[in-house]
């Protein structure tokens, strides 16, 4: 007799072992790769809303540059603003991360009221309203199904 002939000598991996393998592997692993793929997704997503970020915020540097009197009130969309000192604001759209992305500017006089204490005995208060010194200039990005991003800044006639 060998000495092996007690013992039974374990060569192959049964089928039963193999699908308890298989479960705890798809467990751990599947749940990773969802969680990776959403990742890269967002990543992707990111990266294409801080370049047309950075699309709105040079088009509200140009229109803050304009003249006060030259930046037109209302709604302005797939035009070119021109200014006197000849700064143009393109508002035509325009392909960013294969998205179609439009543009829309947005300006309304923004009525100013300054109150002002006369006398502090006499706690008279002067009250003086001014016309055409504030505008409210908003700048919107619009594409895919309804997703946008918008700037918001004043310009003040300080001319």
């Amino acid at each position: 007799m060998t000495e092996n002939s007690g013992k039974k000598e374990k060569s192959s991996i049964y089928l039963i072992e193999a699908m308890i393998v298989l479960a705890v592997l798809s467990t751990l692993l599947l749940p990773c790769f969802f969680l990776i793929s959403e990742y890269v997704k967002g990543g992707t997503k990111i990266k294409s809303n801080l370049e047309i970020l950075a699309s709105l915020e040079e088009k509200l540097d140009i229109i803050l540059a304009m003249p006060f009197k030259d930046i037109p009130e209302g709604k302005s969309q797939n035009i070119i603003i021109e200014a006197k000192n000849g700064s143009k604001l393109d508002l035509k759209s325009i392909t960013l991360s294969n998205k179609k992305v439009d543009f829309e500017c947005i300006v309304e006089e923004f009525p100013s009221n300054f109150s002002a204490v006369k006398s502090v005995s006499s706690h008279l208060v002067n009250r003086i309203s001014v016309k055409n010194a504030l505008k409210r200039i908003t700048i919107n990005a619009k594409w895919g199904n309804g997703e946008n991003l918008q700037l918001v800044s004043f310009k003040a006639n300080i001319e």
